[in-house]
């Protein structure tokens, strides 16, 4: 086998292997899913508070010092 054979048989294995590591963990698709769509959704919330919250408090303490 060349290196052009193994890309391509890397690639075809490629988008099942995910789903029979997550399978054989005892976790379905759905499950990692859904954590990692909250996961996503926290950092999203943690990003907002930083740039509209804390930031912006952080920059007017600053300027009183």
């Amino acid at each position: 086998m060349n290196q052009a054979d193994i890309a391509v048989e890397a690639v075809k294995v490629a988008p099942a292997a995910p789903v029979a590591v997550m399978t054989f963990m005892g976790y379905s698709v759905s499950d990692w899913a859904s954590w990692l769509t909250a996961f996503y959704v926290l950092l999203l919330i943690a990003q907002f508070f930083w740039t509209k919250v804390i930031r912006p408090w952080r920059r007017v303490r600053q300027r009183e010092e």
